[in-house]
C-alpha cells in the first residue's frame, strides 16, 4: 500500500483483506457517503504493466455494466499517485470455496440448488449486457448473510462482441474450471461460463474436483478437458439424478451441446421455496462453526488480577464501551472476507486458529503503539457489528498481550472479554459463557496472583 492511506480524498484504507494475482484488496471507509467499501489496488508488477492496467480497467467497465443483486457492484475507479484502484461494494458473508473447505464433502441438495439459482441469475445479467466472466469458480462466488449469491471478480471478463483477446490473455483463468474452448485458445462465449458453473456444481455435489492431476497437474487437466470424456455424476447413489443430469449437460466438451443460456438452467432446477433463507442459514452456520473452532483453539484466561483493574485510565474511554444492542442497526456481521480477486486469493486464509494466529504474531512483530491501535480497531469492529472479523483480531491480540504482558494481566483479559462478546453475537453462547466464567474465576480474590 506504500504511503497511500486515503484515495481520491474520500476512500480511507482501513484493513488488508487479501492478496490476488494482480492486486491487493482492502476494507475502506467512504468518507463522502459514510459507508464501508472494498478497494482493490494493483500491486507489484501489475501496477507497472500496461496490459495489467488495461485488464484492471476492463474489470471496472465490465462489472459496471451489470445490474443485478447477484453481481458485485462497482462504485468508482481511478488512479491516485500512479496507483490504479477500483472501489466496490463490501460484501457481507463468506466465499463458497471456504464453505467447501469447511464441509470437506458434498453440500446438501437444497444448498446446491439455491447457490446455482443465484449464480444463474448473476450470469444471465452479465450475458445480457455482453459480458463473459471467464473465471467462474468457488472463490469467485460469494454467499452473503442476507441470502444473496454474488459473482465477484470480473478482472478477466471480456465483452462478447469484442474480437479475440490479446495472446497474453488467452490462458487466463483457473485450470480446473476453464472450458475446453478456452484451453484451446478459441474465442469464448457465455457457454464457457456455464461450463465453469458445471464444474462448481460437480464440486458441491460430490465434494471432489471434476479434474485432478499429478505433478504436472495443469497440463494433465488441460489434456483431459480436450481429449477425454467429460466427468459425470450420473448413476451415483449419493447424487440427485436431476442435478447430475444438469451437470452432464453443462460439462459437454463442445459449447453448442451445453444449455444456450443461464436462464435455461434455472428452469430445470427444482429450487427451494425460500432460496435466500437457505443461503443465509448456511452462512450463519459456517460463522458459528468458525467461532466455535476459534474458541476451541485460542487460549483461555488462566490467572489474573481483579476485574476492577480492567477500568484503569490507561485505555481510551471509547475503547471499552458497552457492546451494541442486538437490535441496533450496527449489530449485523459486516463481512468475514471479501473475495474480489483471483486466481491466487485462495491462498489467503483468514482462519483464526492458534497456529495461524501464532504465525501472524511472529510475522507482524508489532510495536506497542501499533498493538494499541489494533486494539482500538478491533473494539470498533465490535461496535460496528463486525463480529467475525473482530474475533480474529482479538485472538491475535490475546496472543500478543500474553507475550508482552502475561496471561494474567488485566489488559489481556480485556481482549478475552471482547472475544466472548463476539462469540455470543455469533450465536456460540456456550463458549462465550465459558470464557466469561473463566475470566470471572481468574479475577476471584482467592485465585492465584490476585
Amino acid at each position: 500500500m506504500g504511503d497511500v492511506q486515503v484515495l481520491a480524498g474520500r476512500y480511507r484504507l482501513e484493513r488488508f483483506l487479501g492478496q490476488g494475482g494482480m492486486g491487493r484488496v482492502y476494507e475502506a471507509w467512504d468518507t463522502a457517503l459514510d459507508r464501508s467499501v472494498a478497494v482493490k489496488l494493483l500491486s507489484g508488477w501489475a501496477a507497472e504493466s500496461p496490459s495489467a492496467v488495461d485488464r484492471f480497467r476492463r474489470e471496472a467497465q465490465a462489472a459496471a455494466r451489470i445490474s443485478s443483486r447477484n453481481a458485485v457492484v462497482v462504485y468508482d475507479v481511478g488512479v491516485e499517485g500512479g496507483q490504479p484502484y477500483l472501489v466496490m461494494e463490501r460484501l457481507d458473508g463468506v466465499p463458497l470455496n471456504r464453505i467447501l473447505r469447511a464441509s470437506a464433502g458434498p453440500l446438501p441438495d437444497d444448498v446446491v440448488r439455491a447457490v446455482v439459482w443465484g449464480m444463474c441469475a448473476g450470469l444471465a445479467a452479465a450475458h445480457q449486457v455482453g459480458i463473459v466472466h471467464r473465471d467462474v469458480k468457488p472463490g469467485n462466488v460469494f454467499l452473503c448473510r442476507d441470502g444473496r449469491v454474488v459473482l465477484v471478480d470480473f478482472g478477466i471478463a471480456r465483452l462478447i462482441e469484442s474480437g479475440m483477446l490479446p495472446q497474453a490473455d488467452m490462458f487466463v483463468g483457473t485450470p480446473v474450471y476453464m472450458a475446453p474452448e478456452a484451453v484451446r485458445g478459441l474465442t469464448v462465449g457465455p457457454q464457457a461460463d456455464l461450463y465453469g458453473l458445471g464444474c462448481v456444481m460437480y464440486r458441491m455435489l460430490s465434494g471432489e474436483e471434476p479434474f485432478t492431476g499429478g505433478d504436472d497437474s495443469t497440463n494433465e487437466i488441460f489434456f483431459a478437458k480436450v481429449n477425454q470424456p467429460p466427468p459425470t455424476l450420473r448413476g451415483r447413489w449419493d447424487v440427485d439424478a436431476e442435478l447430475a443430469g444438469i451437470v452432464d449437460r453443462l460439462l459437454e466438451r463442445e459449447p453448442h451441446l451445453r444449455p444456450s443460456a443461464a436462464d435455461e438452467i434455472a428452469v430445470y432446477l427444482s429450487t427451494p421455496e425460500r432460496v435466500e433463507d437457505v443461503v443465509s442459514d448456511l452462512v450463519a452456520g459456517h460463522l458459528r462453526e468458525s467461532a466455535t473452532e476459534w474458541a476451541r483453539t485460542t487460549p483461555e484466561p488462566a490467572t489474573a488480577t481483579t476485574l476492577h483493574l480492567l477500568a484503569q485510565p490507561r485505555r481510551p474511554e471509547s475503547t471499552f464501551g458497552p457492546p451494541p444492542s442486538p437490535s441496533s442497526p450496527v449489530a449485523s456481521e459486516d463481512a468475514t472476507a471479501s473475495i474480489l480477486v483471483a486466481p491466487h486469493f485462495d491462498e489467503y486464509d483468514d482462519d483464526a486458529s492458534l497456529r495461524n494466529l501464532t504465525h501472524r504474531l511472529m510475522r507482524e512483530g508489532l510495536s506497542p503503539e501499533a498493538v494499541e491501535a489494533k486494539h482500538r480497531e478491533a473494539v470498533n469492529m465490535v461496535s460496528r457489528g463486525k463480529y467475525s472479523e473482530a474475533l480474529k483480531e482479538h485472538g491475535f491480540l490475546i496472543l500478543q498481550r500474553t507475550a508482552d504482558l502475561g496471561e494474567n494481566h488485566p489488559v489481556t483479559l480485556v481482549n478475552h472479554f471482547w472475544a466472548a462478546v463476539c462469540l455470543a453475537r455469533l450465536g456460540v453462547a456456550p463458549e462465550a459463557l465459558n470464557r466469561l466464567s473463566m475470566i470471572n474465576d481468574a479475577c476471584s480474590p482467592g485465585h492465584p496472583g490476585v
